[in-house]
């Protein structure tokens, strides 16, 4: 993935979905509504790793005031993705749209992350190992990705997955 670039366009071409608390940008009250970035054609892939080839400059999604205050994550941090795959089954289904808190890089046992890994987007749950780190997949039919010290300090942490359909 060459970049991702993060501005305002214009008013019309700003969208959201109204279902899961998310609401249309133009149809909102700014009192009840927060605008976070709209990764959601950024591909995040729940199995082994997608490449973004192309160059992806966001639009925004309109997320409920209350569930910022009720969680104390800032919308000006957050980012919506999409899951691709099933590996993260039962946790995050395919399809599932996600809140990625980015100001929360540093990786922590259990949670988990939206990575890029060599170029690859990953959502995966973190677990510390004695050789390293594994990223482990929620569906038992998938293996950890198992990575050394050095590989594992190549990984570029996009954020921490606070919300899916649930919080996390």
């Amino acid at each position: 993935m060459q970049a991702i670039k993060s501005h305002f366009r214009n008013e019309a071409e700003k969208h959201a979905i109204k279902e899961k608390g998310f609401a249309d940008f133009n149809q909102v009250n700014p009192d009840y509504y927060e605008p976070i970035d709209d990764f959601r054609g950024v591909r995040v892939s729940a199995g082994l790793g997608l490449e973004n080839e192309e160059q992806y400059e966001s639009t925004y999604v309109m997320v409920e005031s209350s569930w910022f205050q009720r969680t104390g994550n800032k919308s000006k941090y957050c980012a919506m993705f999409t899951v691709k795959g099933e590996s993260m089954e039962p946790t995050l289904k395919d399809g599932e749209e996600i809140i990625v808190d980015r100001s929360k890089r540093e990786l922590l046992e259990g949670k988990i992350f939206v990575l890029n890994h060599s170029g690859s987007m990953l959502v995966k749950k973190v677990q510390f190992t004695y050789n390293g780190v594994e990223l482990i997949s929620d569906n038992p039919a998938y293996r950890p990705l198992k990575l050394n010290f050095e590989e594992a300090n190549n990984l570029i942490v996009i954020g921490q997955v606070v919300r899916g359909y649930r919080d996390f």
